[in-house]
């Protein structure tokens, strides 16, 4: 039964192991960009509900109650609040051992 699972929900996300293993990386990534919608937005909902202000950009803590943000979308906002939070989000790596 396990093997059956993992041969149905790996070929969802791009495994595929039927004739050898084999990786569609179309599928893979298109996989990987829907969890990451999915989870974005619901972090995006909850700080809607609590009102918590979601600011996209590098930021930069200038004082205790103060953060310079270069916005994703162009400019900068100093943003000036009792509470900071920071998400430090992910960025894409490669290894030169890793080669496709």
């Amino acid at each position: 039964m396990v093997g059956r699972q993992a041969k149905n929900d790996f070929a969802s996300r791009g495994i595929i192991i039927e004739g050898g293993l084999k990786v569609d990386l179309t599928k893979m990534m298109d996989q990987k960009t829907k969890n990451v919608s999915a989870l974005t937005g619901g972090i995006e909902g909850l700080f809607k509900k609590n009102k918590v202000d979601y600011v996209k950009g590098m930021g930069k803590l200038t004082s205790t109650t103060s953060v310079e943000v270069q916005l994703s979308d162009g400019g900068t906002q100093t943003l000036k609040t009792k509470n900071i939070m920071l998400a430090t989000g992910s960025e894409v790596s490669s290894s030169s051992s890793s080669r496709l």
